[in-house]
């Protein structure tokens, strides 16, 4: 084969035996086609993050409980559903994307009391990381029920249970 070039700047290829193949190329003009940027623009990236699921069933007296998870370092809430009004013996689930480096804080909170489990009715609440059960619960007695983890820099989960009158 053998690569010819016309004035047209179209290519054509001419078969031709005993040659070897040549492509014609265009010489170099010495010069780069853009000058390099004194000040390179770095993209900014978003904190590494991992799924977590909260899975809430209510008991008889859905409108009793609130719930938030906060950032124990900061107090800022991650998710704050204090105002949110639950029907009786129903069954919710959220989900987002949590960002490494932080210890956080699930604070459940009962109206009645008597937590979310047994006296009236079966309800629970269920932490997921990642597709794993970090925590759970829904029997307790007074106004709050706490669980703390820590979520590291590589996503990797530490975490603890603390009741209302217990302290850090």
């Amino acid at each position: 084969f053998r690569l010819t070039h016309d004035p047209t700047n179209k290519p054509t290829i001419a078969v031709q035996t005993g040659e070897p193949t040549t492509i014609p190329t265009s010489e170099p003009t010495g010069k780069p086609t853009a000058k390099p940027s004194a000040n390179p623009t770095v993209s900014p990236t978003e904190p590494e993050c991992t799924s977590f699921k909260f899975l809430l069933m209510t008991d008889n007296n859905g409108s009793e409980i609130s719930w938030r998870i906060y950032d124990t370092e900061t107090g800022q809430g991650l998710v704050n559903n204090i105002n949110q009004q639950y029907a009786n013996n129903a069954f919710y689930d959220w989900e987002w994307c949590i960002p490494h480096g932080a210890n956080y804080r699930l604070e459940m909170t009962d109206l009645g009391l008597d937590g979310i489990c047994c006296q009236n009715g079966i309800g629970y609440y269920q932490g997921v990381l990642d597709e794993v059960e970090i925590f759970s619960g829904g029997k307790w007695t007074g106004r709050n029920d706490y669980r703390t983890f820590y979520l590291d820099a590589t996503g990797t989960v530490s975490y603890t249970h603390l009741r209302a009158h217990e302290t850090r």
